[in-house]
C-alpha cells in the first residue's frame, strides 16, 4: 500500500458507513490523518474505533451537515486540534423520495438539497479559507453522481444536487487553479450502500432491473469510488482539476 499521504489530515464528510467508510479505511491505510464526519455517532464512533484498532489515525465528530452552525464549528475543531487540512472529501448525502415531480413532497426537496448541495456549498466554503493560507493549498474531492450527468425519474431533488454538485465542482476548480488547490469529483453509479438498499426495498426486482441496466451488470463496491477518490487526492492525479470522473461500469455511454 502507498504511504503518499504520509500525516496529510483528511476530512471525511458522511464517514462512517458506505462510501464515507471505504474512503477512510484507504486513506488511512495510505497514511492520512483521519478525521470523520458524520451525524450518526453510533456509525462514526464505530468506524473511529475499526480505524484506530488496526493502528490508525483517526477522530469523529458528531455534525449534522445540513446547520450551517455546526459545520463552522467543525473547522473550528479541525484548525485547532490539526493546525491544517490538505485534503477534504464532500460525500455526505441523502437519496430523498422516490416520487414523480409534480408529486414530489416539499419538506423532501428542502431536506435533499440542504445535504446534497448547500452542505457541500458550506463545507468548501471552509475547507477554501483554510487552504487558501497553507503553503501547499490541499485538494478537495466532491462525491456527485451518474445522477448529475443522467436523468433518473422520481429522483428529481436527488438529480438537481447532483448536478449542482457538478456545477460547483468545475467552477470553483477554475477559481482556484493558480492558488495549487485542486477540486475534482466522483459519480459513481448505484454503489453497494445502504441508500441502494433503502431503495430497494420492499420492491420486487428493483436491484436486479438496476443491475440490468450497467453494461458490468452488478453494482459498484464502495471501495471501488474509495480507489478514484483516492486517485483525486493524491499527486497521482497531479495535473487534474474541474475532473468529474465516472465510476459507472460503463453506464454512461
Amino acid at each position: 500500500m502507498h504511504s503518499d499521504l504520509q500525516d496529510k489530515i483528511c476530512l471525511i464528510t458522511g464517514g462512517g458507513a458506505g462510501i464515507g467508510l471505504a474512503t477512510a479505511e484507504l486513506m488511512a491505510q495510505r497514511g492520512a490523518v483521519v478525521v470523520l464526519a458524520d451525524i450518526n455517532e453510533k456509525a462514526g464512533l464505530a468506524a473511529q474505533q475499526q480505524l484506530t484498532t488496526n493502528g490508525h489515525r483517526a477522530y469523529f465528530h458528531a455534525v449534522d451537515v445540513s446547520d450551517l452552525n455546526q459545520i463552522q464549528q467543525l473547522f473550528q475543531e479541525i484548525q485547532g486540534e490539526h493546525g491544517q487540512l490538505d485534503i477534504a472529501v464532500n460525500n455526505a448525502g441523502v437519496g430523498g423520495d422516490w416520487s414523480l415531480t409534480h408529486e414530489y413532497d416539499h419538506a423532501s426537496w428542502r431536506s435533499v438539497m440542504a445535504i446534497n448541495i448547500d452542505a457541500v456549498f458550506h463545507c468548501m466554503q471552509e475547507e477554501l479559507r483554510i487552504m487558501l493560507n497553507q503553503e501547499n493549498g490541499g485538494v478537495i474531492v466532491n462525491v456527485a453522481s451518474m445522477a448529475g450527468k443522467l436523468p433518473q425519474v422520481k429522483s428529481s431533488a436527488y438529480v438537481a444536487s447532483k448536478h449542482a454538485v457538478i456545477g460547483l465542482t468545475k467552477t470553483a476548480a477554475h477559481e482556484y487553479a493558480r492558488k495549487n488547490i485542486r477540486i475534482n469529483a466522483v459519480c459513481p453509479c448505484y454503489t453497494d450502500t445502504q441508500m441502494v438498499s433503502d431503495l430497494t426495498q420492499g420492491s420486487a426486482g428493483i436491484k436486479e432491473k438496476l443491475e440490468r441496466a450497467i453494461p458490468m451488470s452488478r453494482l459498484a463496491r464502495p471501495d471501488e469510488i474509495a480507489n478514484a477518490i483516492g486517485f483525486l487526492a493524491s499527486d497521482q492525479s497531479s495535473f487534474s482539476t474541474g475532473l468529474c470522473l465516472s465510476i459507472d461500469g460503463g453506464l454512461a455511454r
